[in-house]
């Protein structure tokens, strides 16, 4: 059975306090993915309890919004509006919802000013501007990758990224406070420096992504990372046991105003 599977984690064995001393670092649940089996069941089932029980999970350990992502197979994209719907009469947070997902304005459409609008790129003006526009119409959040094909992935570039967005933002009408920048910082592919490191993530250019991103918008634009980004995935993740606690806290402390982790899986690989 479904709740004889996972266990229940209080807050105090996940996410270090710390970081909920930080009134702006927002932590974001991402255990509503596709590749969760239990979230899987959910969609194929339009299970409600179990859908939000899992929610509630990541609520109990310390996420204060949740990250939806249903892959881009159409059979479960179009359990979308489902989920928002669900989720958005039985929660009161933020949902990060799939800028790719055909459903989206539907959902915006059920809970405007709930929904934030999630991994859009700057590689392709179009398709920004027309996010930009749904999130203008529906005062929704908007996430924003400082990526672009062919760029060479340099903090200078990101800045540069982040400049565009701004300069489209106000071109458009989109409020700064509805707009959050994901620098995409990784630990890198390079198994020899990522050796050198001994596991640990890029911390100096972590930390000065959020402060010049800051700087920048003179703290007006929300900065956002991803924690499975940093510390390179699930090898890593285990590898870096150590980092996974004081990394949220030192980013809270540089300034970072939104954290996406899987806080029930770092419950259990702490045990």
């Amino acid at each position: 059975m479904y709740h004889e599977t996972i266990s229940h984690h209080d807050k105090s064995s996940t996410i270090p306090p710390s970081i909920f001393e930080h009134e702006k670092c927002l932590v974001i649940g991402q255990t509503l993915n596709v590749l969760n089996p239990f979230f899987q069941k959910a969609l194929e089932e339009n299970n409600k309890s179990i859908l939000i029980d899992l929610a509630r999970r990541q609520l109990a350990v310390g996420a204060r919004g949740l990250n939806i992502n249903p892959g881009p197979a159409e059979s479960m994209d179009r359990k979308l509006p489902w989920v928002t719907a669900t989720l958005g009469s039985t929660v009161d947070v933020d949902m990060f919802l799939p800028a790719h997902s055909a459903y989206l304005a539907e959902c915006l459409a059920l809970f405007p000013r709930r929904v934030v609008i999630n991994g859009i790129t700057v590689d392709d003006q179009v398709i920004l501007r027309e996010k930009m526009a749904l999130a203008r119409r529906y005062e929704a959040g908007l996430v924003v990758m400082l990526l672009r094909s062919g760029g060479n992935g340099s903090l200078e570039e990101k800045l540069k990224l982040a400049v565009e967005v701004m300069e489209m933002a106000d071109e458009m009408g989109v409020d700064y406070d509805r707009l959050y920048l994901d620098p995409v910082i990784t630990s890198g592919s390079d198994p020899m420096l990522h050796a050198l490191r001994r596991g640990r993530p890029p911390l100096d250019s972590l930390v000065d992504s959020i402060q010049l991103l800051d700087a920048l918008s003179g703290e007006k634009i929300k900065v956002i990372m991803e924690l499975s980004n940093i510390l390179g995935g699930e090898e890593s993740f285990a590898q870096c046991q150590s980092f996974q606690n004081s990394i949220p806290a030192l980013l809270a402390d540089a300034g970072l105003d939104a954290l996406v982790m899987d806080c029930c899986y770092a419950s259990q690989s702490l045990h």
